[in-house]
């Protein structure tokens, strides 16, 4: 019986993981721990839109919301309730996964630019609610004093405890965005991307599709949001506007679009440059303005798409000399 062998980006992604976590835990400091474990939390939402948008190719621009909805019953559960943080993030998962389906048995009926502008619609109805609801979101204000994550007795306390916990997670979602691709669900998904109609042809019972791959979307969002709560111990709603929505695409569009360690490509490269740029002061959105024009013209595919097309040219050359070789 043969074995199945390890798919390059799996490979990839876990070498990146390995080399980071050993890199990190000698040289980081505390400010470059946090920007490294944002980067990773944000990674993890990421990979909801590449689900979404890369496999059956709906723009998502309302990550933001579900963000910040699963970040907000998170604390509520922990605060309020009094439940342990692990539990709580779990069924903040859960619940927003579950308000994912319904506003998405609504919207997957909308295509194209009608389902983008009806999510970000969206976001725009969460983030005033956010704002405004002080019994669940404290307000403008917040919520502080959120406790941390704890396992078995174990307190994560420190940054660096965060960074292996985060590491961990994302590695775990990496990999199980990689296994939807391979599954029949990713390969539906990919139909509907392709052509619809063709796909309904097939048997594939396209609405119905549509919401799994939402309300997987959602899940990951409201993951992230539940980790942003906990990692700071405080949570606003300032966090999930519409700008962070925009930001998440941005970091999608940038690595590319479907494909898992594109998705991790793109969200360390916009997470670190605003601090790379910091100097840059007012001008930054601008400068990050031009970036996204440059990446459409000359990187429609993303900086994963420049990697896999070097490395399909080396690949040629190679058999290209083995051609002459063999004459």
């Amino acid at each position: 019986m043969m074995k199945k062998r390890l798919s390059p980006a799996v490979i990839a992604i876990s070498g990146l993981f390995a080399l980071l976590m050993l890199g990190i835990s000698i040289w980081a400091n505390d400010y470059l721990l946090t920007i490294i474990n944002m980067s990773l939390i944000y990674f993890i939402g990421a990979l909801g839109i590449s689900v979404l948008m890369g496999m059956t190719g709906y723009m998502m621009l309302g990550s933001a919301s579900f963000m910040g909805i699963g970040g907000f019953i998170s604390a509520n559960f922990a605060v309020k309730l009094g439940m342990p943080v692990w539990l709580s993030i779990i069924l903040a998962t859960i619940a927003t996964g579950i308000i994912g389906a319904i506003i998405g048995s609504a919207l997957v009926k909308l295509n194209g630019a009608f389902f983008a502008f009806a999510s970000l619609g969206f976001t725009q109805i969460v983030s005033t609610f956010l704002t405004n609801y002080v019994p669940f979101t404290g307000g403008a204000d917040g919520m502080q004093k959120i406790p941390t994550l704890s396992l078995g007795g174990f307190k994560v306390t420190s940054l660096l405890q965060w960074f292996f916990v985060l590491c961990i997670i994302a590695f775990g979602c990496g990999l199980l965005v990689e296994r939807i691709r391979k599954t029949q669900l990713g390969r539906s998904l990919e139909s509907i991307r392709d052509n619809s109609v063709a796909a309904e042809t097939l048997g594939v019972n396209t609405y119905l599709t549509k919401i799994y791959a939402f309300t997987i979307a959602t899940m990951f969002a409201a993951l992230s949001g539940a980790l942003i709560a906990h990692h700071n111990s405080v949570i606003s709603a300032s966090l999930f506007s519409s700008v962070t929505s925009f930001r998440w695409f941005m970091m999608v569009m940038c690595g590319g679009v479907n494909s898992t360690l594109g998705a991790f490509i793109g969200t360390v490269v916009f997470t670190f440059l605003p601090e790379v740029l910091r100097f840059t002061k007012l001008f930054i959105n601008m400068l990050f303005g031009v970036a996204i024009i440059l990446t459409m013209i000359y990187m429609p595919d993303g900086l994963m798409g420049v990697l896999q097309s070097i490395a399909a040219r080396i690949k040629n050359k190679k058999k290209e000399r083995k051609e002459k070789q063999a004459k």
